[in-house]
């Protein structure tokens, strides 16, 4: 692998998607000159594609550009896991296929669906919101180290989440003082995505998490669709969704992994 310093990788990814090659790419031009210019994008070539290693904390995340009728190539070996994730149609055969990632060192990790509810379906109940605030952030991250997997749940630092909560992007649910429950969304073109959404053990059993997404809509009334991703291996959070209204739109999200050594703990958030 090679250190990337080609500050126009971005154009030239996207060239190599327009003409059919396949891929799990879906970054933006920013977020991959971020790594590039940190000097954490690594680059492996070979005759049928090439593959990224952006480097984190905690992980490697893995993206590829593939010719259609191309192999995949072994990965190298690396002290962090290495991070596979690709969204795609439920109805969609993949290509490669999980067996073909599993054959260079992959095993399945998560999958996740997405849910969406339209706005036109949705009839408006007034709601108390309670917006977070600064007071609340080491409360919130803790709350958050507990509740979700470290590799793929896009956790905020602590400065992201008070640039959140300063724009009311964070909705809390107390007792008093005491927290019971988040929920942070952001905002995509004319649709609001649920980002993240926790319920202390304090709170659970009380409707919390439910209250919390009522009023994460009634926030966002303007929004064309309300939208996030659920875990399929947390039925009770999918009652709550389904419940609420929300369908899923066919898109899934899987996440494989490979060279796993932390031993993390791998949580069921909302």
């Amino acid at each position: 692998m090679k250190t990337v310093n080609d500050m126009n990788l971005y154009p030239i990814i996207k060239g190599q998607i327009a003409k059919g090659m396949r891929t799990n790419f879906f970054l933006s031009e920013e977020e991959l000159m971020e790594y590039i210019q940190n000097g954490m994008c690594q680059q492996l070539s070979f005759a049928d594609g090439t593959y990224l290693f952006l480097e984190d904390n905690e992980k490697i995340r893995f993206f590829y550009c593939l010719e259609k009728e191309g192999s995949i190539n072994p990965l190298p070996e690396v002290a962090k896991p290495i991070i596979l994730e690709e969204v795609h149609l439920a109805t969609k055969e993949k290509t490669p296929s999980e067996a073909d990632w599993m054959s260079v060192g992959f095993v399945p990790y998560l999958v996740r669906k997405r849910l969406r509810f339209l706005q036109k379906n949705w009839q408006p109940e007034e709601c108390q919101i309670e917006f977070a605030t600064i007071a609340d952030t080491t409360t919130i991250m803790e709350l958050m180290s507990e509740s979700f997997e470290p590799y793929t749940s896009a956790l905020p630092s602590v400065l992201e989440l008070e640039r959140d909560i300063l724009a009311k992007r964070v909705l809390v649910a107390k007792d008093e003082d005491n927290l019971l429950g988040f929920l942070r969304f952001g905002l995509e073109k004319k649709n609001t995505v649920l980002w993240q959404i926790a319920v202390a053990k304090e709170g659970r059993g009380q409707g919390v998490g439910g209250r919390l997404v009522q009023d994460w809509m009634f926030a966002n009334q303007e929004s064309r669709q309300f939208l996030l991703w659920v875990r399929t291996d947390n039925p009770s959070a999918l009652k709550m969704y389904e419940n609420l209204g929300f369908q899923s739109d066919g898109r899934l999200a899987t996440v494989m992994i490979k060279n796993e050594k932390t031993g993390a703990h791998i949580g069921t958030p909302l």
